[in-house]
């Protein structure tokens, strides 16, 4: 299994800002994708004919608005056959309608398929699970096991909920926010060291951590997140990649 992080902030108007929120593995599957995500896809000659499935864990525009432009470049593509899946909380097709509404009725004509995920699905060999979490009415994490049993977990934005222990427990990578700090903390967002007590309690392999505001960065991250977490610990910058 191979992770690119695409992109791994929210919206920022700082220096050290990075594309929003966009991760893809194995360049069929995307989870979430932000303001810039569609320029990255472009940079690494990775075509959005490819991706056959985007997973949305909630539809704020941090995590959304270049679904836009990715279903424009697959409609201008004249190579582009596979169907495109769309994956999400409930409420997906309802959000996706009222999109087409403002985007254009060319966006009605595509091969899409819109997936309210309720269960695990299977895609191509792997199961994908989700489950609702703490951040909006529609918001949920994810969990994605290939046919070798590795698992990828991604947690979306939320609060610590035990929703988010169950669905990440033994994953090899773990992709989970903390965009606040102790002293910054907000309702429906992690801290490091929230993130860090979820992925203790799961027994996750190697957590990284994302979807970091500028005072996060600013921290000494590490040792607030070792005080509950032994295993591997990355922070999320664009451009990394990871294979499991």
């Amino acid at each position: 299994m191979k992770i690119i992080i695409l992109g791994c902030s929210p919206i920022l108007t700082d220096k050290s800002c990075f594309n929003c929120s966009g991760y893809l593995v194995d360049s069929k599957i995307l989870f979430d994708c932000g303001p810039g995500i569609w320029k990255a896809l472009c940079q690494m000659s990775i075509q959005c004919s490819q991706i056959d499935f985007i997973a949305l864990s909630h539809f704020h525009v941090d995590h959304t608005s270049d679904l836009a432009a990715i279903l424009l470049a697959r409609y201008l593509s004249p190579h582009t056959q596979n169907p495109l899946r769309i994956i999400g909380p409930p409420g997906l097709k309802d959000w996706f309608n009222k999109l087409t509404e403002v985007i254009g009725t060319w966006s009605r004509d595509m091969n899409t398929e819109l997936i309210e995920l309720d269960k695990s699905f299977i895609i191509n060999g792997y199961t994908l699970a989700g489950v609702p979490i703490p951040h909006t009415d529609n918001s949920m994490c994810f969990r994605l096991v290939d046919k070798n049993n590795r698992v990828f977990f991604y947690s979306g934005d939320s609060d610590f909920d035990i929703a988010l222990v169950k669905n990440a427990v033994h994953a090899d990578i773990a992709f989970i926010e903390c965009s606040n700090t102790n002293e910054t903390k907000v309702k429906g967002h992690l801290t490091p060291e929230l993130a860090a007590q979820i992925a203790g309690e799961a027994q996750i392999k190697h957590l990284v951590l994302t979807h970091m505001y500028p005072e996060v960065r600013a921290i000494d991250v590490y040792t607030q997140v070792k005080k509950y977490f032994a295993g591997t610990l990355t922070l999320a910058h664009d451009g990394l990649i990871f294979e499991i």
